[in-house]
């Protein structure tokens, strides 16, 4: 989860383009969305009909939920059998729906509601009937709607108008109160400065006005406090450094003044009783130093005497019960040498005896009785080889025999009784081969016979009922087109053995035609050194973008620009293990 949300911070980021490029889209709506009476029938030449049968004749290797989407999608609220999708997409559900959608929870399919945004949805919100949504869309429903919209059942955008100036990333409700933050200085006809709180039925921003300077990226409710972290360092009319707590009822800053230091940005915040932890990349917080980690008082804003000043970034933090694990990027964390992972008294702040000792990086952490379970890229852990993922004794933190030792980093662990579900880069993991998505017998570590086949990195993993959802930077479950988001049973899948992938494989990059950016992704048998060139059509090389860099087996993915290029067709070559691919992409201005 921590590596999805920074990677959602990075894309936010990236997003914070001029607003000319808002005007701007690179999708246009009026060309590529097709109209109702198009979409409801199957045949009409402005679908592809072969894509939308492949869809509807899926095998077992995924449950029939398979809204393939043909890009990333960045947000998902549930509400009932209604499972509503906010992204980059414009086809999902077997269906043309550009940046946000409704789909059936049992078939994966387009309910038919077609709110049609001109361009990228972050975040979204349900409340009764009504769907809100934030993003850098200009237009949304049928009316033009900036940034942030509330849309009826129909798809259609109510009168509910607060029209933002710019980005909306984070949504929050609360009882007729909808809170924002983003990159916006005005909402709701009045100035907010990129935090806000909303009526929800009228759309006028409330009275409610902490007017951040910058950025805020969290949010957290807690009685009539609303915690906020992000890049701000002024809000509620006070100076506050990346983090502050605001009345909910006006707004103002509390005399709550952690104030991280310069760049300390707050990334991550997590409520346990009276202490507010924070994880980051600050060195002071709360009026003391504080390297990464910290905990603070709710009530006063300065840091406790809980100190584990981590000499690096912390990724993940899990509190359970008196003890808070923290897992990063660190060396050093409880004043003890504690690599990547680490126990911490939730009263001293000192480093347990407990010490895994990754020897690589931290992204996810789990728990089941007495069993701490860690994902990553270390190789090493708890004094024994377990490549990426392991099973750590919340006693002693020795690495216990549970090893599926995947051959990639594991970015995500998800625990449902006695089965542990991992998702990551992975083509091998628990002795058997599963690409990017596997579940591991929590008392073997080996892979179970499920096997939905992933076909691309796989970031972030939940459960719901009976479902194994998985978000990530895939393009097929089960060798069959299921883009970025997917929905697994977790029962047994009738599906073949799939073996050890026996030849170089290169796909078709994506988006196809790219603008400014492309990915161009390719799986290797083997670890190779791997050569990627561009070509125009005159077989002058234009771009290289791997020179005989070593590669993992697997699936790989190089980004590769194409702004500046001439707008035409180009052929992309690649070169590993003695064996050659070549496709073609197209380039836009």
């Amino acid at each position: 989860m921590a590596v999805l949300a920074e990677n959602m911070s990075r894309a936010a980021a990236e997003s914070a383009r001029p607003a000319a490029s808002n005007n701007n889209p690179t999708i246009n709506p009026a060309s590529s969305v097709t109209t109702r009476s198009q979409r409801s029938n199957p045949a009409s030449g402005a679908r592809n009909p072969a894509r939308i049968a492949k869809n509807l004749l899926r095998t077992a290797n995924a449950t029939a939920w398979n809204p393939n989407a043909d890009r990333d999608v960045y947000a998902l609220a549930v509400k009932g059998s209604r499972i509503y999708a906010g992204g980059i997409f414009t086809l999902i559900g077997a269906d043309e729906c550009t940046y946000v959608a409704a789909l059936d929870a049992t078939t994966g399919l387009s309910l038919g509601w077609y709110p049609t945004a001109d361009d990228t949805v972050f975040t979204l919100a349900v409340s009764g009937s009504t769907v809100y949504a934030g993003g850098r869309f200009t237009s949304i429903g049928g009316q033009a709607r900036n940034y942030i919209a509330a849309l009826d059942a129909t798809g259609a955008a109510t009168a509910w108008d607060p029209n933002a100036n710019a980005y909306v990333l984070a949504l929050a409700m609360s009882a007729s109160t909808l809170y924002a933050g983003g990159t916006f200085t005005s909402v709701g006809g009045v100035a907010r400065n990129y935090i806000a709180a909303l009526d929800a039925t009228t759309g006028a921003a409330t009275n409610w006005n902490p007017n951040a300077s910058y950025w805020v990226y969290s949010l957290a409710r807690s009685g009539n406090t609303i915690y906020a972290g992000g890049v701000f360092t002024t809000i509620g009319g006070q100076t506050r450094h990346y983090i502050a707590a605001l009345d909910a009822t006006t707004g103002n800053a509390t005399a709550w003044n952690p104030t991280a230091s310069l760049l300390g940005y707050v990334r991550s915040l997590a409520l346990s009783g009276g202490t507010v932890y924070a994880g980051g990349e600050f060195t002071t917080i709360g009026g003391q130093p504080r390297n990464r980690i910290a905990a603070l008082d709710s009530a006063t804003g300065t840091a406790t005497a809980w100190n584990p000043s981590a000499n690096a970034r912390v990724h993940v933090v899990m509190v359970n019960g008196s003890t808070i694990y923290a897992g990063g990027e660190f060396t050093n964390i409880g004043s003890q040498s504690r690599r990547c992972l680490a126990a911490l008294d939730n009263a001293k702040g000192s480093a347990f005896a407990w010490n895994p000792s990754p020897n690589s990086y931290v992204f996810s952490l789990g728990a089941s009785g007495s069993t701490v379970y860690a994902a990553g890229q270390f190789d090493t852990i708890g004094g024994a080889v377990r490549r990426r993922i392991a099973a750590v004794d919340a006693g002693t933190g020795a690495a216990t025999t549970w090893d599926p030792e995947a051959t990639n980093p594991a970015y995500a662990l998800s625990v449902s009784g006695g089965t542990v579900y991992a998702g990551g880069s992975f083509t091998y993991i628990g002795g058997q081969y599963r690409y990017c998505i596997a579940a591991l017998d929590a008392a073997t570590g080996n892979a179970t016979a499920w096997n939905p086949h992933g076909g691309g990195i796989v970031h972030t993993l939940a459960l719901g009922g009976s479902m194994v959802y998985a978000g990530g930077d895939f393009t097929s479950f089960g060798g069959q087109p299921q883009s970025y988001l997917a929905a697994i049973t977790q029962g047994i899948l009738d599906v073949p053995v799939i073996g050890e992938p026996q030849s170089l494989a290169l796909a078709q990059s994506v988006p196809n035609p790219a603008h400014s950016r492309a990915f161009i992704r390719f799986t290797l048998p083997a670890p190779a050194l791997v050569s990627l060139s561009i070509y125009d059509l005159q077989g002058r090389r234009v771009a290289m973008p791997l020179d005989r860099v070593l590669r993992p087996a697997g699936v790989n993915e190089v980004p590769v620009r194409t702004a500046g290029w001439r707008p035409g067709c180009y052929f992309y070559r690649i070169d590993a293990g003695g064996a050659s691919r070549t496709q073609k992409m197209v380039v836009l201005e």
